[in-house]
């Protein structure tokens, strides 16, 4: 046959007994019986797993210290003390700032967020921020509805993310589909699915109202494309948590038992008062008691917990802290192992990401709250220098700098060093090394204004021993 005419052979494309699988992580072996081999997307597990979990992690936070403690740092070092700091920067037409609109803007802004920002009356807007990122640390979210009422047009009502309909998976009439009670028209969320609170504070699915996106404030950081939920941040330690927690409590019950029990008498009458059948002695601190004839004593000394316990409770601190971008000596306290080198690297790690979680805050809840704010303040004529309302277009005093908290420097002194090295050299401003501190460079300007027309002394003269 000519070689024209000859059939190629088809190749073989089945993998040999040696190379069934080019990963060893897709392996089927006996070690991995169990691990999941199924994939699909995050909303179909959240369907089944997101009661369970969000139960589980508000027990926990509920019970177990630790990460109680982990839901206090998130709150302490996204929002800190201050909050979310809002800084104004409306500029006119030549684009110098706008001081008196923006001393306007940010006065009106301060009564908004002190006195009307909860529709209900009873949180400030910095303690609600406080209380969306515990939320969220908890719960994976947290939701809020906007009314257009109070003084300046706009008030946040908080609200329990258990409200928002996990079981509400359909099909709805108008051909939108909602999932987790996420309503969506294609890939747009439209509107939201609430449970209603009956007389007691149950929460029940027998009528559920439907409110427009528009008036929604939906918050979570999304881990995975097209995810409808948040999932809540220990998800990851949970498991763990709860092992560690139970593990706790056997000890300290084994603690408590080994300090209470001193020993047993063997032997003696048996007309002895006695408490289900065992003999009862009681003993006091300093007191010696002298024993029967025929009875003996046997000592009881438990030796655990034992020295192995540190070692497994340091390491179960790790775990979790590293599942929740936690420190091991922020969560637990303990800073015996960390030296300048380990805590200025393991505290900039945790910093980023802090920091992350403060932008997400930013860009999905503060800064649309703000501008909202604005532009109904604005249109009410509730924002005025002196006698006059703001009047140039809403949009125009939308400009704003959001800032959240800083951190000290784990040496002050140094930094301040290199600081004036940088200024020197023209590698930076003051503006952005108070920033930086954490504070708002136009207050730190008028406080230094201010304090030099008081006295009559600037800060060069007074470096300089001149009057």
């Amino acid at each position: 046959m000519a070689w024209w005419n000859r059939k190629k052979a088809e190749p073989d494309y089945r993998p040999s007994k040696a190379q069934k699988r080019n990963f060893a992580a897709a392996a089927n072996r006996l070690v991995f019986d169990g691990w999941d081999t199924s994939s699909n997307s995050i909303d179909s597990y959240l369907r089944t797993d997101l009661p369970s979990m969000r139960a589980r992690s508000r027990e926990q936070t509920k019970n177990n210290p630790m990460l109680k403690r982990a839901v206090g740092l998130q709150s302490k070092n996204i929002v800190g003390a201050k909050g979310i700091m809002i800084q104004p920067k409306v500029s006119r037409a030549n684009g110098e700032l706008d001081k008196r609109a923006n001393d306007a803007i940010k006065a009106a802004c301060k009564d908004w967020g002190d006195n009307h920002f909860d529709y209900a009356g009873k949180l400030s807007f910095i303690e609600m921020q406080s209380l969306w990122t515990k939320t969220a640390a908890v719960d994976g979210e947290f939701v809020a509805i906007i009314h257009n009422t109070g003084k300046y047009g706009l008030q946040v009502e908080n609200v329990d993310p258990e409200l928002l309909d996990c079981t509400r998976n359909q099909k709805e009439t108008s051909g939108n589909v909602t999932r987790l009670g996420v309503e969506y028209s294609g890939v747009m969320v439209v509107a939201y699915w609430l449970r209603t609170i009956d007389e007691w504070g149950n929460y029940s699915n027998a009528k559920q109202t439907r409110i427009p996106a528009d008036r929604i404030l939906h918050c979570f950081i999304n881990d995975w494309p097209n995810q409808s939920r948040g999932i809540p941040w220990s998800y990851a330690s949970l498991s763990r948590l709860k092992h560690i927690d139970a593990f706790d409590d056997s000890l300290l019950t084994a603690a408590r038992a080994g300090a209470s029990k001193m020993g047993f008498i063997t032997g003696g009458d048996d007309d002895e008062e006695l408490d289900g059948g065992v003999p009862i002695m009681d003993f006091n601190p300093g007191t010696i008691t002298k024993l029967g004839e025929d009875e003996e004593w046997q000592s009881y000394d438990p030796t655990y917990p034992g020295e192995s316990y540190a070692p497994f409770a340091k390491k179960a601190q790790r775990d979790v802290g590293a599942g929740m971008d936690l420190s091991y000596a922020s969560l637990s306290g303990d800073m015996s192992d960390v030296n300048y080198s380990s805590i200025r690297y393991g505290g900039q790690d945790e910093r980023d990401g802090f920091i992350e979680k403060q932008n997400w805050l930013i860009r999905s809840a503060i800064k649309p709250i703000y501008e909202m704010w604005v532009r109904n303040a604005v249109l009410r004529g509730q924002i005025k220098i002196g006698t006059y309302a703001l009047s140039r277009p809403v949009t125009d005093y939308y400009a704003a700098a959001y800032q959240g908290r800083k951190w000290l420097s784990t040496d002050p002194q140094k930094e301040a060093k290199g600081n004036a090295l940088d200024l020197e050299n023209g590698l930076t401003s003051p503006q952005r090394i108070i920033t930086a501190r954490g504070d708002d460079p136009d207050e730190i300007a008028a406080e230094i204004k201010e304090w030099q027309a008081k006295t009559g002394i600037s800060y060069e003269q007074k470096e300089s021993g001149q009057n």
